[in-house]
């Protein structure tokens, strides 16, 4: 019991205290720079990439000497419980960052979509007057091969529509305004060609079906787009149905839950995962050995 305390003393209340200051201090500098200062940088380098980095460099050089404290039998074995640490600081720090993305993201309320443009930059927007034009759809589709021998098959599908402002207009070859929609599928890729080939048009013929179905006016916000690691894909539909302004359209998300349901579960999955990690590492600590004299 004497060595479970030193043990808890000398590594595990430390990687807490560091995990708390790496959540804690990156939450701050997403909020400043990315929130309210609105720094141009695509969503998943500041939600996902940054957190990875910052807390591997944290651990590496704060905790890792610590962990030379144990009495293992290779430096491997150093490595893999930094790792172990690593990502037991680096998941939860990801979904604080997506949780605070969307709890402070600011919403505007429009009369009318064209006020979009007008109006202070946010996150989100309530448009009250609006027509949704389906019938000048534009798609993009890729096929991405995945799985260590290649075995695992995900389909996305990209589809953008205009929105105006009433029934009787036409959107123009300088028109800004488009909703867009993520489609997904997922399937064991076959190995020969032709079966490939079905598949992938089942996965069309669902997606579409699933459009078809949908009714976009019922949507209860939209989310801008702006930083999204897809919007290169939104923009590939675009230029698939000619249209020529592609630098300049604004790309909204339609979103048909509550608004304030956005975040539902994000902050769940935070404390789960922070008390997770914990679990786990003391799990770690207490099974390792301290070295003589320690």
């Amino acid at each position: 019991m004497k060595e479970l305390k030193k043990k808890i003393s000398l590594i595990l209340m430390p990687l807490i205290r560091l995990t708390l200051v790496v959540i804690i201090g990156y939450s701050f500098v997403h909020w400043l720079l990315f929130i309210e200062i609105n720094l141009l940088l695509r969503e998943d380098v500041y939600l996902i990439l940054l957190p990875v980095v910052i807390a591997a460099t944290v651990l590496y050089f704060f905790l890792r000497p610590k962990l030379k404290l144990f009495q293992f039998k290779s430096e491997k074995t150093v490595g893999f419980y930094c790792v172990v640490f690593t990502v037991a600081v680096i998941v939860p720090t990801i979904f604080a960052q997506k949780y605070l993305s969307k709890a402070l993201g600011k919403r505007t309320d429009v009369e009318e979509v064209y006020q979009i443009e007008d109006a202070p930059f946010s996150k989100y927007y309530t448009v009250n007057r609006y027509h949704i034009d389906t019938k000048k759809v534009g798609w993009y589709t890729k096929t991405i091969i995945s799985g260590k021998t290649s075995t695992e098959l995900f389909f996305d599908a990209y589809v953008v529509f205009p929105i105006v402002k009433q029934f009787t207009e036409k959107p123009s070859e300088t028109h800004v305004y488009w909703l867009g929609m993520k489609y997904q599928k997922y399937g064991m890729n076959p190995k020969d060609s032709r079966q490939k080939k079905l598949m992938i048009q089942r996965f069309m013929r669902e997606i579409q079906y699933d459009f078809n179905l949908t009714d976009f006016r019922s949507f209860t916000f939209l989310e801008r787009l702006d930083h999204s690691p897809d919007r290169k894909n939104y923009v590939a539909a675009l230029r698939n149905i000619g249209h020529p302004k592609t630098d300049k359209a604004l790309i909204l998300q339609p979103h048909f839950e509550p608004f304030q349901q956005r975040t539902t579960h994000l902050l769940l999955w935070f404390f789960i995962s922070l008390g997770v990690g914990f679990f786990v590492c003391f799990v770690f600590v207490y099974y390792a050995k301290l070295k003589r004299g320690k």
